[in-house]
């Protein structure tokens, strides 16, 4: 976990429901691992831990409709990615309102915690950079103002 965020040059100091959303899900697993007091090996006790719906669920936004989870991270808000570009290229099809849906459905399955991300860096086949999807870029995000 640390590796990832300091490989994203990410200061969880600065997040503070991100660090508790970190100490939350670690104590928890480490509760339900002295919970199962189990004889089996180490590999098959977090197999058996991080199961549906104890555990990770890894998920399409459209896969995860109709679910609910604690936390929330998603990834890859990027126009070609939310929506799809298939869906942005057809003329009779409103983009913008089906990245807001997608958006909804991803907002809507979180509980406690929502973590989204639009990375920088990301590019199409043919070298062109992603950009943010423009519902993303049009919020008042709190770390806008922080120094980078």
């Amino acid at each position: 976990f640390e590796q990832f965020f300091a490989a994203l040059e990410i200061d969880l100091t600065l997040y503070p429901p991100l660090t508790d959303s970190r100490t939350s899900f670690f104590e928890s697993a480490e509760e339900r691992l002295i919970e199962q007091n189990s004889e089996l090996e180490p590999i098959a006790t977090l197999k058996k831990m991080f199961r549906h719906p104890l555990g990770v669920v890894v998920n399409s936004c459209h896969g995860a409709k109709g679910e609910e989870y604690e936390v929330v991270i998603c990834f890859g808000l990027l126009r070609g990615q939310i929506p799809n570009w298939a869906r942005i290229f057809d003329d009779e099809f409103d983009d913008e309102a089906e990245s807001r849906r997608l958006l909804y459905v991803i907002a809507s399955r979180a509980k406690k915690y929502l973590h989204l991300f639009s990375e920088n860096g990301r590019r199409t086949r043919n070298q062109t950079p992603y950009e943010t999807t423009s519902e993303m870029v049009a919020f008042d995000w709190d770390y806008d103002d922080l120094p980078v």
